[in-house]
């Protein structure tokens, strides 16, 4: 075997040998999932499912650091330096998301857009503030510009400000660059595509990057949702918190609930996923849609 093929062979055979011995570490699996829950808020409890995940996801990190096991790896994000301790929240942090995901929220909130802009105008406020609080890559934020872009063009002495968090300051760089290669665009409607975004190409293939005009509509923060309070100086209209909830405990998702009601201008608007609807319990947000709450 030439000494390449060898290198390759013997990486694989490490790589296994480590993933498996991770995956018997429930010791250690228990302390870093203490770590992940008391900083992130995700619940990952103890089970085959979620040994093989945290296996899965920090089986490169202790390869690229050396490290023979969880042990070690537990000393290194406790010894102080941050960046290894961001590295182990952006490892196990799960970024799934698409343009128009869960689209019934944005028809519904085009439904809702007059009844919002009738209060603004009441209250003599022409900003529309917009939080999408957990807004991985950029698809969901940039979903919400494009539609409420749309339907205020007409409409004239109303400014959208949009604000895009997320724990992981790693998507949100790439979040702030919007660009987007073809598998990542299925759900954008043709004439939205041609008036928001600008394509070329280079060597991986057609790209997609929202214009530049509407990248800086966005300004975009890291930002925990277990934050004891959530310091706005003003309330937002619409918040976005799709599909993070799920990650968390019961306990959690009420807290974290309760602070996004508070943050919330009285008419406004919480948009929850689908499958999160059975966590609420505050008595600021009345249901008023799949997932859609409005602060009373």
């Amino acid at each position: 075997m030439s000494s390449a093929k060898q290198l390759v062979s013997n990486f694989i055979v490490d790589s296994q040998n480590l993933m498996a011995k991770l995956q018997k570490d429930e010791g250690g699996f228990i302390k870093l999932a203490e770590i992940l829950k008391s900083n992130a808020g995700i619940n990952m409890v103890l089970n085959d499912k979620n040994l093989t995940l945290m296996a899965s996801r920090l089986n490169s990190v202790l390869k690229q650091h050396q490290l023979p096991g969880y042990k070690e790896y537990i000393k290194l994000i406790e010894s102080g330096d941050p960046k290894y301790f961001t590295e182990f929240i952006v490892s196990l942090t799960t970024n799934t998301t698409q343009f128009f995901r869960e689209p019934t929220h944005f028809s519904f909130l085009e439904t809702k857009l007059p009844e919002i802009l009738a209060q603004k105008k009441q209250q003599k406020n022409n900003n529309l503030r917009v939080w999408c609080s957990a807004s991985s890559t950029g698809q969901e934020v940039y979903t919400l510009l494009m539609v409420l872009d749309n339907y205020l063009q007409n409409l004239s002495g109303c400014s959208i400000k949009f604000l895009a968090t997320d724990i992981d300051h790693e998507v949100l760089e790439r979040a702030s660059d919007a660009i987007y290669r073809e598998s990542e665009i299925g759900g954008i409607p043709k004439e939205y595509l041609k008036k928001y975004f600008h394509s070329s190409e280079d060597e991986k293939g057609i790209k997609f990057q929202l214009k530049s005009n509407y990248r800086d509509m966005i300004r975009f923060a890291t930002f925990n949702l277990l934050t004891e309070s959530y310091p706005f100086q003003y309330p937002f209209d619409i918040i976005f918190c799709r599909n993070v909830l799920i990650y968390f405990d019961r306990a959690t998702c009420e807290a974290v609930i309760e602070k996004l009601a508070k943050s919330l201008s009285v008419g406004g608007i919480l948009f929850l996923g689908h499958s999160e609807t059975g966590m609420m319990k505050t008595k600021l947000l009345k249901t008023i849609s799949n997932g859609v709450y409005i602060k009373v």
